[in-house]
């Protein structure tokens, strides 16, 4: 699983959260800290203490 800071909010707020299956021939290694990523929202969830989980997936190519 990778986790993705959400531009604007703290961790305590938000969180994505990709799961490696979904990434294409299991190439994670671009999804390192400080990389940018194109994305795409699959799913939300807000956990009892608030926090709001973004299940994300890649997102197409340009």
């Amino acid at each position: 699983m990778i986790f993705v800071t959400i531009p604007g909010f703290t961790e305590d707020k938000a969180v994505g959260v990709m799961q490696a299956a979904t990434i294409p021939g299991g190439r994670t290694e671009r999804y390192r800290e400080g990389n940018m990523a194109r994305v795409e929202v699959m799913g939300l969830r807000t956990l009892k203490n608030g926090r709001v989980i973004v299940e994300l997936k890649p997102g197409a190519k340009k």
